[in-house]
């Protein structure tokens, strides 16, 4: 196990560990330009089928606004 899979390991509390069946520790390729990560990221994320209930239709929009928004977020702001 390596240091960075250890300190991981420690974050997760105890009885998460169980469910824990593997875990691999991706790295940065030396390839990637650091200025192009969150896009890359940003598009992995909206392919995802888990990520389709996000998106926010014209006429939701319409409906909804903000209110909308703040609710399908998936995070608090």
């Amino acid at each position: 196990m390596s240091w960075l899979q250890h300190q991981v390991m420690q974050a997760i509390p105890s009885n998460m560990r169980l469910q824990l069946d593997s875990m691999d520790i991706i790295t940065k390729p030396k390839d990637m330009d650091a200025s192009l990560t969150s896009w890359k990221g940003g598009a992995i994320l909206a392919c995802l089928d888990s990520t389709q209930e996000l998106w926010i239709r014209q006429q939701e929009w319409r409906q909804f606004s903000v209110r909308l928004l703040r609710e399908r977020a998936p995070f608090n702001w």
